[in-house]
């Protein structure tokens, strides 16, 4: 950001685009953080940042071809935006634009991504490391960035030779909110021995976190 705001690429106007949930801290905390760290970013030159929801998967072209058109628009950021046709006509514009997090196939954009699995695995490593043998994973599996921290979680488990069963070590929910969290892990509690408590929960995210908490304070 320093670069893009400062250096040889001087620029004015910046444009977000991210799924609609991105703008909500209630729907999704991680796109909401990286938006708010970016425009903390540019918050010390004179960059205006705007913004525009896009569908994750399948965008609307026009829309992002008149944003990209308008002449504020310098420069784009695509933010969780898997739609490959999107990725495209990104590439084939004269303006420049960075992809975060996003699933690009043909890889004709600079990106920046976490590497997913290795901090799926890289949690699951510091568990064992305390001590934990029986560990439930919660997570929302909505999006492939999920998929590939279980794939990290399961590979933990493996270097650790135990093994990992779905049914047993896996709740899946449907979204990051707190409150199904809370729900989701109470009906499991009320369903499962005590005997066959785990030690630890590893939580998918801060909400997910909080739920699970909250309903253990109930107890």
């Amino acid at each position: 950001m320093d670069g893009m705001a400062s250096g040889r690429m001087l620029l004015n106007n910046l444009v977000i685009f991210a799924p609609q949930r991105a703008f909500d801290e209630r729907t999704d905390i991680f796109y909401f953080r990286v938006i708010q760290s970016i425009s903390k970013a540019l918050s010390h030159y004179e960059v205006r940042l705007r913004y525009c929801a896009l569908d994750e998967f399948d965008s609307t072209p026009s829309k992002f071809l008149a944003r990209m058109n308008e002449a504020e628009t310098q420069a784009a950021i695509l933010l969780g935006i898997d739609d490959p046709h999107i990725h495209d006509l990104a590439a084939d514009f004269s303006k420049p634009c960075v992809m975060i997090n996003c699933h690009d196939r043909r890889m004709r954009l600079p990106t920046v991504a976490p590497d997913h699995k290795n901090i799926g695995a890289f949690a699951s490593h510091f568990l064992f490391e305390m001590g934990h043998r029986r560990v439930m994973n919660i997570m929302c599996l909505r999006r492939y960035t999920m998929e590939l921290r279980l794939a990290g979680i399961k590979e933990a488990w493996e270097r650790q030779n135990q093994n990992f069963k779905d049914d047993r070590d896996l709740l899946t929910i449907n979204s990051f909110s707190a409150k199904e969290a809370e729900e989701k892990v109470g009906a499991w509690l009320d369903m499962t021995e005590k005997s066959m408590l785990p030690t630890a929960f590893l939580a998918s995210g801060d909400f997910i976190a909080a739920g699970i908490i909250k309903r253990f304070k109930k107890t």
